[in-house]
């Protein structure tokens, strides 16, 4: 019976160690960098708030945080801002970024829904007659990507 429960602790510390070696592997495939530097704020009021999306129905601005990967809210420096999304599974992203002069967490717009605070998005794209479109302003993450998205008014 010693004997049995001698391997039995060596067998659980085998896979113990092939365990933790798998979730070293996946964790590593998990690892690509977004990078963002955001330039063209009209003035360092407030703060920006940036969105990062992974589907087209959170695209630009979700109804809900929950809807985005991730929401990060940058200071205003000179100008421009700059942040770093870690640990991120490689594949097809989009950012939109809104500059938060007044500090309610929210997009400003007009009566007809024109914004009234600056805005950007990834690829620096542009809609026509609305918002862009995720599939002109995704891009794809592999493993590090450096953006440079400049803030529109």
């Amino acid at each position: 019976m010693i004997i049995i429960s001698m391997g039995m602790k060596k067998i659980y510390k085998l896979t113990a160690s092939v365990l933790l070696f798998y979730l070293i592997l996946v964790n590593s495939l998990y690892a690509a960098t977004l990078d963002i530097t955001i330039t063209g704020f009209k003035n360092n009021a407030g703060s920006t708030l940036v969105y990062l999306h992974k589907q087209s129905s959170s695209f630009p601005f979700p109804a809900s945080p929950e809807d985005a990967v991730s929401i990060r809210t940058e200071k205003i420096t000179a100008q421009s801002a700059q942040l770093t999304f870690n640990n991120l599974k490689p594949g097809r992203y989009a950012v939109s970024i809104i500059h938060d002069e007044n500090g309610d967490g929210k997009l400003q717009s007009n009566f007809i829904g024109i914004p009234e605070e600056g805005v950007g998005v990834s690829n620096n794209v542009h809609g026509h007659f609305g918002p862009p479109s995720y599939d002109d302003a995704s891009f794809t993450l592999k493993d590090h990507k450096h953006l440079k998205i400049k803030m529109h008014y």
